[in-house]
């Protein structure tokens, strides 16, 4: 009966094209009858499912390959991807009835859609990361764990990435009719959200046994550097908001460039995450992390060279100067380089038994 598994293979095709038919023609998910059907049709694509799960099961138990069982968790996969966009498309009704698109609230809706569905994979899929834990687990956990915090998270991980990054380029904060507080605005608050959502997910693909196929890139070094790049941009662009709430720098990017305010707030800001890095680095003793910290400390070395000083005024240098020296002389003094590794002693080799006793020759004589 493998011809009874087709329904379910077109249904999320289906439901899909439903979907941007009704967004196409400028009906949303939370209007009437939308918000009626749209669960009775989901449940009716989970039941088809199980049920073609039940077909893949008893078809290996008929000799033939159980790898078409993994093979339909692309199935999976995309349903939770249309769940993504029903939950998005629910949160645009909602920033769109509070009047809210002239705010932050509006530029972070499908990002918090994709964080949350992407914590939901991470959480509930995640406890089936292993062959053990898998087979405890009801279906679909067992057997499409793996579809769940592989294959439907990955997409989402990558849109939690590029979408935290233009959030927090592009979002100036504007949070009315709410006032504007650092740290606790909507977009600071998913950025924050989004960085956690990334590292939890990366925990799990890291502490999956067997890995997954091709995750490497996620669990290798490469993501840990992407993941530092974020929070540093994430990190500056928490100061230009505040420049642009609290200082009245307008926020637009010459405007920002040019405030004496925005560059020595940098420089401050810079050689304090230097000097962060530097302590932490010289306390657990790894040279590659202080070695970054320098680098940053250079990076604002150069920049008060070549754009403080052609910016400011005498004693905006002189402030920006002092600030950034006090912090450097705090780094010599707490956080020193650490010394390079020790390398690994070779063991001795063992001392050679000594020679057995030769007996003396006693010589013959001659008659």
């Amino acid at each position: 009966w493998a011809v009874a598994t087709w329904p379910a293979r077109g249904t999320i095709a289906v439901l899909a094209m439903g979907f941007v038919a009704q967004v196409g023609d400028g009906y949303r998910v939370l209007a009437t009858p939308a918000w009626a059907v749209w669960p009775v049709v989901l449940a009716l694509h989970v039941w088809m499912l199980r049920q073609t799960d039940r077909l893949q099961a008893a078809a290996a138990g008929d000799g033939k390959p159980a790898a078409r069982m993994s093979a339909f968790g692309w199935f999976h996969a995309a349903t939770a991807w249309l769940v993504t966009f029903l939950l998005a498309d629910c949160l645009w009704s909602g920033i769109g009835k509070a009047e809210l698109w002239r705010t932050s609230w509006a530029g972070v809706v499908m990002l918090v859609s994709a964080i949350a569905v992407l914590m939901a994979l991470a959480l509930w899929a995640g406890r089936g990361n292993r062959p053990a834990a898998r087979a405890a687990l009801p279906w679909p956990l067992n057997p499409h764990a793996e579809a769940y915090y592989w294959l439907a998270a990955l997409p989402l991980a990558v849109l939690v990435f590029w979408g935290s990054l233009l959030a927090a380029v592009h979002s100036s904060g504007h949070t009315a009719p709410l006032p504007y507080i650092p740290l606790l605005n909507p977009t600071d608050l998913t950025l924050a959200l989004a960085l956690g959502s990334l590292v939890f997910w990366r925990r799990v693909l890291v502490s999956a046994l067997p890995p997954p196929a091709k995750a490497g890139w996620v669990t290798g070094r490469h993501a840990l550097v992407a993941l530092a790049l974020l929070v540093f941009i994430a990190i500056n662009t928490v100061w230009l908001r505040v420049a642009h709430h609290f200082f009245g720098v307008r926020w637009d990017a010459s405007a920002l460039f040019d405030s004496f305010v925005v560059q020595t707030g940098y420089a401050i800001l810079w050689t304090l995450l230097a000097l962060s890095m530097m302590v932490l680095a010289h306390r657990r003793a790894q040279r590659p992390l202080w070695l970054v910290g320098a680098g940053l400390l250079g990076l604002v070395v150069v920049k008060l060279l070549l754009i403080d000083l052609s910016n400011a005024g005498g004693a905006e240098r002189i402030i920006a100067f002092i600030a950034v020296g006090v912090l450097m002389l705090v780094v010599g003094y707490f956080a020193p380089l650490p010394p390079k590794a020790a390398p690994r002693a070779v063991p001795d080799a063992p001392p050679a038994s000594p020679a057995a006793p030769v007996a003396p020759v006693q010589e013959e004589l001659l008659p």
